[in-house]
């Protein structure tokens, strides 16, 4: 499973990616403007180049007060101009009863302005985001793309997580459909299947008949929300306590939250050993490239899930 790579510089290993187009950005490309997100060189220049322009006015343009204040050579003064009209020069009412030959009558004018045909709108840019976070679609068909996403590149899938958006519903809601779906499947194979169970770093326990399923499956969605609510917490005082300069609660949430993807592979024969490694490699990686990490930073805040791992095997294999 290898590393995301810079699109500069393949040599390098990506920790962002642009949130314009998508370009995944070592830690030379990345920039970080006031908003936040990560963006590349170029999408950088190019959302600050409008502003620019407003800002500065053309070259040799006249400014409007110096047009205004400095009349035309040989023209007379406005007072005289004003107090002595042309000879032969219709009155003010006259011309204004009169309009000029050939020009269009105001009921021809709106006339024309209502026939014209509206403009037709712009077509929308792609977002470089996941599905989830894209505010098209069907909630189930964002779900299903975001999973394909991840099964094709986890690294690749967390890349495109956007880390700062001031909302954590929308990952909590994504979580707690992965976590349910895959306990849901978990439990099917556990009580009518062969048997599975869950991985022991759960705080969800497999149940072992019907009557159990039935009341766990009641109480699963609140447990898998406490579960990535606590971790992330856990993780972000870790980073506090190790001096991470750049550690966010909201982003240290959105890797947990989005690393519950891989659950919707617990209904499957051996997903219990690769759910827990590939939610390692997409919670260090979200680490990595959410907060701007080395690994062994990212690793720092794993050590709280990593401690609880040892603390549940412990305490199933004391109730056994």
């Amino acid at each position: 499973m290898s590393a995301p790579r810079c699109a500069a510089h393949p040599e390098r290993s990506a920790i962002a990616g642009c949130a314009e187009c998508g370009a995944l950005l070592c830690a030379e490309c990345r920039r970080v403007p006031p908003d936040g997100l990560s963006r590349c060189e170029a999408c950088l220049r190019a959302s600050e180049a409008p502003d620019r322009e407003a800002a500065a006015p053309q070259a040799g343009a006249p400014s409007a007060d110096r047009e205004a204040a400095a009349p035309q050579a040989g023209a007379p003064p406005a007072d005289r101009e004003a107090a002595a009209p042309q000879a032969g020069a219709p009155s003010a009412d006259r011309e204004a009863a009169a309009p000029q030959a050939g020009a269009p009558s105001a009921d021809h004018v709106a006339t024309a302005q209502v026939a014209a045909p509206p403009a037709a709108p712009a077509p929308p840019a792609a977002s470089p985001w996941i599905p989830w976070e894209q505010p098209h679609g069907t909630a189930v068909g964002a779900l299903w793309a975001s999973a394909a996403l991840a099964a094709r590149g986890p690294l690749r899938f967390m890349a495109r997580v956007p880390w700062r958006r001031g909302d954590l519903r929308t990952p909590l809601v994504f979580a707690l459909l992965c976590g349910t779906l895959g306990y849901v499947a978990a439990t099917l194979l556990a009580v009518f299947g062969p048997g599975a169970a869950l991985p022991p770093f759960t705080l969800v326990r497999t149940p072992e008949t019907a009557g159990q399923a039935l009341l766990a499956l009641t109480t699963a969605p609140l447990q898998i929300a406490l579960e990535v609510l606590l971790m992330a917490a856990l993780s972000h005082i870790a980073f506090r306590l190790a001096n991470v300069p750049s550690a966010s609660y909201e982003a240290t949430f959105r890797a947990y939250a989005y690393a519950q993807v891989p659950r919707l592979l617990l209904g499957l024969p051996g997903g219990q050993l690769l759910v827990p490694v590939v939610e390692l490699v997409m919670v260090v990686g979200g680490f990595r490239l959410g907060l701007g990490l080395t690994t062994r930073q990212a690793l720092v805040g794993f050590v709280p899930q990593a401690l609880l791992f040892l603390l549940f095997t412990a305490i199933r294999l004391g109730a056994r």
